[in-house]
This record gives structure tokens, C-alpha cells and sequence, in this order.
């Protein structure tokens, strides 16, 4: 998306040129793919009642009496870390929000301090599927 500094409203994109066939093909299989991302997000994925019941009945213990569950076993709600710092002007982008990348370099960095936190040992990074903002943030926001 572009939006002047000036006016913060969409502005028009010059369209992209597909010059060679490899670029038509990679450009229409970044499509297929966008569209089937957007097709999952828009729908309830199918649940199986079974498997669920299953997990549930696996957990509930840990939940009901954690002292005596497994003493390797942690619950996901126990692993919640929080990080929060002041945004600076030197974060900002060309609309006077914050870089995009400032923040998913700080979510990075509390996810590896997490996995390092409770898997004892260095983890290692994989891979990240999709990062979708919700909001942008302000220049002097505070970010949590």
C-alpha cells in the first residue's frame, strides 16, 4: 500500500509489468496462494470432536491438580512472557508509525527468550509462516 506522508490516505500504484513468462508464472503462483490464504482465514477450519475430547482428557489433570502432573509437563498459559517498551522517533517509517520490522524483531527476540526460558537449551529458528498487524503504532506509543 502507498500513502503519501502528507494526506495518510491510499495513493494509486503504478501496476506491476510481467515481462517473462517465469515471472507471470511466479506472480500467478503467489496469487493461487494469497487467495488460498484468504479463503482459510475466512472460514472455520473443520474440528475433530474426537481428537479434542482426547487432548482435553490428556490435560485436565494438569489443569484440575497440577501438583501432581507430570513434573516435565507445562501448561502453554504458564509460558506467557510480556515485553514492553517505549516507541522512539528513530523507529518510525515514512507515515510516522513504527517500522514493521522493529516489531516483529522485538516478538522474535521474547519468543526465543521464551523457547530458551523453557526448553533449557538454545532453540532454533525455523521458520514464520505470517505476521498480520492489527493496528499500526504511533510514534511515542507504548508497545506490550
Amino acid at each position: 500500500a502507498a500513502r503519501p506522508p502528507a494526506t495518510r490516505r491510499s495513493a494509486p500504484v503504478n501496476p506491476l509489468e510481467l515481462r517473462t513468462e517465469a515471472e507471470r508464472a511466479l506472480f500467478q503462483r503467489i496469487a493461487a496462494n494469497v487467495e488460498r490464504d484468504r479463503i482459510a482465514r475466512s472460514r472455520p477450519e473443520a474440528v475433530d470432536a474426537e481428537a479434542v475430547a482426547k487432548l482435553v482428557a490428556q490435560v485436565q489433570p494438569s489443569v484440575l491438580m497440577p501438583a501432581l502432573s507430570d513434573p516435565n509437563t507445562v501448561l502453554m498459559s504458564d509460558t506467557r512472557q510480556t515485553n514492553a517498551f517505549v516507541c522512539q522517533p528513530q523507529h518510525r517509517n515514512m507515515q510516522d508509525r513504527i517500522f514493521g520490522g522493529l516489531l516483529m524483531r522485538r516478538a522474535y527476540e521474547l519468543a526465543f527468550a521464551t523457547a530458551f526460558l523453557f526448553c533449557g537449551s538454545k532453540p532454533q529458528f525455523i521458520e514464520v509462516d505470517r505476521v498480520e498487524f492489527r493496528a499500526p503504532v504511533e510514534v511515542t506509543g507504548r508497545v506490550t
